[in-house]
């Protein structure tokens, strides 16, 4: 069974109806969603058992997380076999047959990476399967597999991609072309800023803070659209 999670802090409504929209229009019925809410109020939960009904099946954990990596943390705790797959608030899954594909390439024994598509207003990029660089929409594990394995929440930026990184360094890992979702970006890991490139001197050294300090000098420069048309142009729809 596979285990889709879905963090999100109540704020803007419509981007978690995207995601669910999205899970709605799945021509795979073998699935389980998760909700990991955090300031949820009744009406709150009222209206996200009206917009599923009983469509597919799901579970609710409302909590008081700290931040994004401690609400996926909260997930790990909370889910205990089968495997699992991150399509957090305002994500989507690409077409009607994304999880009918991940039910295809679960395994055992290693994550699956996919393609994924990444938006800015009404530009769009195809990221890759990258080992190097996975994106956590595009990233498929085996519950077992991350057992002691936890996203380290002292990592305020891509705590995600740290681990899938480790998770990618101690198992095999496959790449599969398909693309599984599509999210937006302007996120604080991939959109640079002042916060940003402190966070990145701090934690992951010089090098890559001076690399952070280059991408804002561009995106104030260049403006955000033309910022990522020029980053990712090879990528571009």
């Amino acid at each position: 069974m596979i285990n889709v999670v879905t963090i999100f802090n109540f704020g803007n409504i419509d981007e978690l109806k995207l995601t669910v929209k999205s899970i709605l229009r799945q021509s795979e019925s073998e699935f389980i969603v998760w909700f990991i809410l955090s300031n949820a109020g009744q009406e709150d939960v009222r209206t996200i058992k009206k917009l599923i009904g009983s469509q597919f099946s799901f579970k609710l954990v409302l909590n008081q997380d700290t931040s994004l990596y401690n609400a996926m943390n909260i997930a790990l705790e909370k889910i205990t076999d089968g495997w699992l797959f991150f399509l957090n608030g305002g994500d989507e899954f690409y077409s009607d047959c994304s999880l009918r594909y991940l039910n295809r390439c679960k395994s055992d024994v290693h994550p699956v990476i996919f393609s994924t598509i990444q938006q800015y207003g009404d530009d769009r990029y195809l990221r890759l399967p990258n080992p190097k660089a996975p994106a956590h929409q595009g990233f498929l594990v085996k519950r077992e597999l991350v057992a002691t394995t936890k996203f380290q929440e002292n990592l305020t930026i891509s705590a995600d991609q740290d681990w899938m990184l480790r998770l990618i360094a101690d198992h095999h890992y496959s790449c599969q072309k398909f693309t599984i979702a599509q999210f937006a970006l302007g996120g604080v890991s991939n959109y640079p800023s002042l916060y940003s490139i402190w966070v990145r001197f701090e934690s992951q050294g010089t090098r890559r803070g001076l690399i952070e300090l280059v991408k804002i000098l561009l995106r104030f420069s260049l403006g955000s659209a033309l910022y990522y048309r020029f980053l990712l142009r090879k990528s571009r729809l």
